[in-house]
């Protein structure tokens, strides 16, 4: 163009255009400069808008300018089994008593001064001790926190360790009491349990949800070689599982000092802080005040102690103070102190079972236990991408922060960490279901019948067999809802304490004995228990009607051979017998301290509904964050995700010269594609059509025949599939060859 208006303008320029000429190398360098310039000015008015930008930030800046929170990490949750083996010389060899010769308190650290008369054995940190003084405050089990030997001879020690209930900055010392460690190991809460490193020296580090406690008397499992002519040659086992969340914890720590100003921003050292983690406080003339996150300032009160944050593009949280009309400024010279956690998002979701192996505490790594996830990760999300806030912030606006219709709900929902799809459904606006899922590994809902049975064999804790012997998807601290037992106690929401599996028929022979405790009979097996457990509801059947009928398991012999449980019938000293134990599927759960026992023989029926542990935690928070944007009156209710299996039966055709496996394997993947997670939704449509699509774009197939195609425990047929409204579709997980091929070259 610009040789054109050369020519027409300055005719005499006879060179114009050639490449030799210096006014078209001009020209050139223009043009050049030009474009550039256009470039830019292009990409600059595509930053402008949500639906073009590319820069993280661009898209930041322009939620924020419609009020909306982009989403934070979020923590993967693994679940953890730990296992300790051990033999009954190890466990006898590391319980001491220790006399307390004085102890003090201040703000719940409680100091002791021990002494002893065997010096062989060592107090370490991490150890459990069991305190008796007579002194609420003090007794029960306690982890150290350190342990010092001021003789360097073992004869003394002065340990210290934290107890809720002693309070109080200098009480009465104590001069008499005794201390037993050896046989139970508590692994605290927030326990560091992380991958090896990698060849960078990287960890992914989890932390644990609750206390774990290992006690070698109560908790002992089946015998590992048992050895009855020589019981100290047999091996014993206690399991106990947990949940652990990704990421690490970083103390209150100073972030920065108070200047006084308005709007005062502050920003945390660590990337990938973990959404909701953060907490503020500050101390002010000598007391701790702690601060308030609130999602917008602008909402405060300006005397209200609050802040807020958000996440820039380089993945660092900014903390914000208010400006005294919207939130106060913190005083002049006053230290910001934060604490919050921090993780890796997704990525610890690549994590696959047996990847946490190493655990962060001493104490019990040299006792022997060990520890593992017995399942992937789940849960973990990164902060929110920019394709996920061209879709929400949009979304948000229409919403208002206010959920009035349906369509509100699922918006919102969206708009919670770990969360990828939902839908909402009810009747009216005072009770609305909100069904969300996270990933493919979501895990729906799992119901099962509660027999009749039922027994409180311990003040508050109660045991439930199952009315199934099939493996269920259950472990201990997972949260189940028990509902329609016809029992008041039963019915709630609960935390399993302990869940034992069915165990198959033991014999029972030669007697049976009443112990010096009243009231307690003991069986004697013919053979080792077989998987039975302290805690565990048992059926004994066939020794006589004195001893026939449903128990819990009280003690375990330490050879496995005899069994005792709590039975107000057995009065003899001892029964010639025999007959049958057999384990039942035993839920253990508390439920309200004081409840009185329950018959073992009332009749109650219902049903135990059972989510895990990460699908629960997103639940809460979709219930948190939809508290205060709902309708007055209105009641939120979380549920998981509901999967309807698909079943699909298919032969392929495959061109001449293709290899048959590789065309076939390409197919089994395109099929499962139109069923990906990514490619579904609640209630979607599956067609034929959109299968015969996906099979005819893989290279080397020649055509495909679908003999069936339909939701399982359905009619077979070959037709779409209209996926209930409120399920996700999903290939159905079990099923295995699905597909068969001729033609191509085979075994190639």
């Amino acid at each position: 163009m610009l040789v054109g208006m050369a020519r027409s303008i300055v005719p005499e320029w006879r060179t114009v255009g050639e490449t030799g000429d210096f006014g078209t190398l001009l020209l050139e360098l223009f043009a050049y400069s030009e474009d550039i310039t256009n470039y830019y000015i292009d990409r600059l008015a595509s930053e402008a808008f949500l639906g073009t930008a590319i820069r993280r930030q661009s898209a930041l800046y322009i939620a924020d300018m419609m009020g909306y929170t982009p989403m934070g990490n979020k923590a993967a949750v693994a679940p953890i089994s730990f296992v300790w083996k051990f033999y009954a010389d190890d466990i006898a060899g590391q319980t001491v008593l220790y006399n307390i010769n004085s102890a003090t308190c201040v703000s719940n650290l409680v100091t002791m001064t021990l002494s002893r008369t065997d010096n062989s054995v060592n107090l370490y940190p991490d150890q459990t001790i069991v305190v008796n003084t007579g002194t609420a405050a003090y007794d029960g089990q306690h982890v150290l926190l350190s342990v010092t030997d001021p003789n360097g001879d073992n004869s003394t020690a002065v340990v210290t360790y934290q107890s809720a209930s002693a309070t109080g900055t200098a009480i009465t010392t104590i001069q008499t009491g005794k201390v037993t460690s050896g046989t139970v190991v508590i692994i605290p809460a927030k326990t560091v349990i992380s991958t090896t490193p990698d060849s960078s020296g990287n960890t992914i580090d989890f932390e644990l949800d609750f206390d774990v406690t290992m006690d070698s008397s109560k908790d002992t499992a089946p015998v590992i070689g048992a050895d009855p002519a020589n019981p100290s040659n047999t091996q014993y086992q206690v399991t106990k599982i947990a949940t652990a969340s990704e990421g690490v914890t970083v103390a209150p720590s100073k972030i920065g000092v108070s200047k006084g100003i308005p709007n005062a921003e502050f920003v945390l050292s660590n990337p990938g802080v973990i959404d909701k983690s953060v907490s503020i406080y500050t101390v002010e003339g000598g007391q701790a005040v702690t601060w308030s996150k609130i999602d917008k300032l602008s909402l405060a009160a300006p005397t209200q102690s609050v802040f807020t944050t958000y996440i820039d593009d380089d993945d660092y949280t900014h903390v914000i103070f208010g400006d005294n009309a919207s939130g106060r400024v913190p005083p002049v010279n006053v230290e910001i102190r934060a604490g919050y956690r921090y993780g890796v998002g997704s990525a610890a979701n690549s994590l696959g079972i047996n990847s946490l192996t190493v655990l962060d505490n001493a104490f019990a790594t040299s006792t022997g236990i060990t520890v593992t996830n017995t399942a992937a990760p789940s849960g973990g999300a990164d902060v929110e991408s920019i394709e996920s806030l061209r879709y929400s912030v949009p979304r948000a606006k229409s919403t208002l922060s206010r959920a009035i219709t349906l369509d509100d709900y699922v918006n919102l929902a969206l708009q919670v960490p770990g969360i990828t799809k939902a839908t909402a459904y009810g009747q009216n606006y005072t009770a609305v279901y909100v069904r969300v899922a996270s990933s493919a590994q979501s895990v729906s809902r799992s119901t099962t019948s509660v027999t009749s049975r039922y027994v409180s064999t311990i003040d508050g804790v109660l045991s439930a067999t199952l009315a199934t012997s099939k493996s269920l998807n259950i472990t201990s601290g997972q949260i189940v809802y028990v509902t329609d037992s016809g029992v008041s106690a039963l019915n709630g929401t609960f935390t399993l304490s302990n869940y034992y599996s069915s165990v198959a028929p033991v014999t029972v022979t030669n007697k049976v004995i009443v112990a010096g405790t009243p009231n307690v009979a003991t069986l004697t097996l013919s053979s080792g228990n077989s998987g039975l457990k302290v805690g565990q509801m048992i059926t004994v059947a066939d020794v006589s009607s004195t001893y026939n009928g449903t128990y819990v398991i009280t003690a375990i012999s330490t050879d496995g051979l005899q069994i005792s449980y709590n039975t107000s019938s057995a009065t003899s000293s001892s029964t010639s017998a025999t007959g049958t134990i057999t384990g039942l599927a035993t839920i253990v759960y508390p439920v309200a301290t004081g409840t009185s026992a329950i018959n073992v023989a009332a009749a109650a029926t219902g049903t135990m509904t059972t989510i895990s542990n990460d699908m629960q935690s997103l639940i809460d928070s979709l219930e948190s964050y939809l508290s205060d944007k709902k309708l007055i009156g209105a009641v939120v209710y979380g549920e998981p995700v509901e999967w309807t299996d698909i079943v699909i039966n298919a032969e392929l055709s495959v061109f001449p010269l293709y290899n048959r496996t590789a065309v076939q394997t390409a197919v089994q993947k395109a099929i499962e594609g139109v069923l990906s997670y990514d490619n579904v939704d609640f209630g979607k449509r599956i067609s034929l059509g959109d299968v015969y699509r996906a099979v005819l774009n893989v290279e080397g197939a020649e055509y495909v025949k679908i003999n069936s195609m339909y939701i399982d425990g359905t009619t077979v047929q070959a037709a779409d599939v209209l996926t209930p409204k409120y399920n996700l579709p999903r290939l159905k997980p079990t099923l295995t060859g699905w597909i068969t091929s001729t033609g191509g070259l085979a075994g190639t």
